[in-house]
């Protein structure tokens, strides 16, 4: 009620309303909104809640021409996603949009179940390999058959898909070491009895969450002993999104102990997670900061860095993720013009060698997101996470 108030009109008027009309004349569809979300922001005086954003972001207009005239929308009768204010409309989106119906169907299930449930514990895999085997082709070859081996329940496609984002970003770190080696030495991956990592950039809603997930790895690896994860990021107990605090402490060590399966504890391993609340070039110059085996920045974003005083802030951490030759550097990215884009963004400052090119993430998530900037019909409408993935080191 109060978001309505914050944007009534004169009359009553849809605020879209003069969208076509703008839209045609030259102005940018992403400005538009924009200055609405800002105008509500304001007018509210305070942040925008996630839910009030996407209002902005994803009216009900038509797919095309941006028209919102409410009597002559009719929705796609499958997702209930897009619009289109005729049939001419329709039919000259139809090839397009049936790329990408069977995601939205997905998307508007797995926003369902959270939105019922919240965020739910997941069935991860609890097998643990006691001979190194290589990954195979993709995640649901290698999630489907563990699953169903571990769960008592038939496992339908929105648990699956749900489970594949948090898997993600494990199954992706090991995708990548798979295809490179590690240190002076070389080191593969199968031969790795100590791996100290440094996420940057890492957020509480993303790569902490459910942070046991990353015991994974370590399933994966019978001959690895020892696993030392170091989360780092300015965002990393609080976000933009949520408006929650910052927890004040800027450094935790947390020993993973009896939170760890028998299997692992009978080995004997040791798991040990840390959290650096703070930026990476800040944790580069404490005394909690040690040299790590590899880097690691999920859905980075290096290409943003000037854009905002948030995305800033990778400027001064950019040289140092290539400052060492032996520590290679992962970064995955939602689209293969972002994957290029952030690859250029790191040469810009450093010279780098390229790894693994920037290419599709056999191990990306399978949950889609609707893409709120698209300015043209080029754009995709929809991304996953990690669903391109990069490695280089220093030249």
């Amino acid at each position: 009620r109060n978001l309505c108030r914050a944007n009534k009109t004169v009359g009553g008027r849809n605020i879209f309303g003069r969208a076509k009309e703008l839209l045609a004349k030259g102005e940018s569809w992403d400005h538009f909104r924009n200055s609405l979300m800002l105008t509500a922001s304001v007018n509210l005086k305070r942040k925008l809640e996630i839910y009030e954003k996407e209002i902005f972001q994803f009216p009900r207009v038509c797919e095309i021409c941006r028209s919102a005239d409410q009597q002559s929308l009719a929705d796609c009768p499958l997702c209930h996603s897009v619009f289109y204010c005729s049939s001419e409309h329709r039919d000259q989106d139809l090839e397009r949009h049936q790329k990408y119906c069977k995601y939205y169907i997905l998307l508007v299930e797995c926003d369902r179940v959270e939105a019922e449930k919240g965020i739910q514990d997941l069935p991860f895999p609890v097998h643990v390999d006691e001979v190194y085997t290589p990954l195979p082709d993709k995640l649901v070859t290698l999630l489907n058959p563990q699953l169903q081996r571990d769960s008592t329940a038939p496992l339908d496609a929105k648990a699956v898909t749900m489970i594949t984002e948090r898997l993600s970003y494990p199954l992706s770190l090991l995708y990548a070491l798979q295809n490179i080696s590690l240190g002076p030495e070389n080191t593969v991956l199968h031969e790795i009895t100590e791996l100290k990592l440094h996420v940057v950039g890492a957020k509480s809603f993303s790569e902490l969450l459910g942070i046991i997930r990353w015991e994974y790895m370590a399933h994966r690896l019978p001959r690895l002993g020892q696993l030392r994860i170091v989360f780092i990021g300015p965002e990393l107990f609080s976000d933009d999104q949520s408006g929650g605090d910052i927890v004040p402490e800027n450094h935790i060590l947390d020993d993973s102990g009896m939170t760890m399966c028998e299997a692992c504890q009978a080995k004997p391993r040791t798991i040990v997670y840390e959290m650096a609340n703070m930026c990476y070039h800040d944790f580069v110059e404490s005394s909690h900061y040690s040299r790590p085996d590899l880097l690691i920045a999920y859905n980075c974003g290096f290409h943003e860095h000037t854009q905002t005083e948030t995305n800033r802030r990778w400027e001064p951490t950019l040289p140092l993720l290539v400052a060492a030759r032996a520590v290679p550097l992962v970064f995955t990215s939602y689209t293969a013009e972002e994957a290029q884009q952030d690859l250029v963004a790191l040469q810009a400052v450093a010279p780098v060698e390229l790894l693994l090119s920037p290419h599709r993430n056999p191990y990306s998530s399978l949950r889609p997101y609707r893409e709120h900037e698209t300015e043209t019909q080029d754009v995709e409408p929809l991304y996953f996470w990690n669903q391109f993935i990069t490695c280089v080191r220093r030249a």
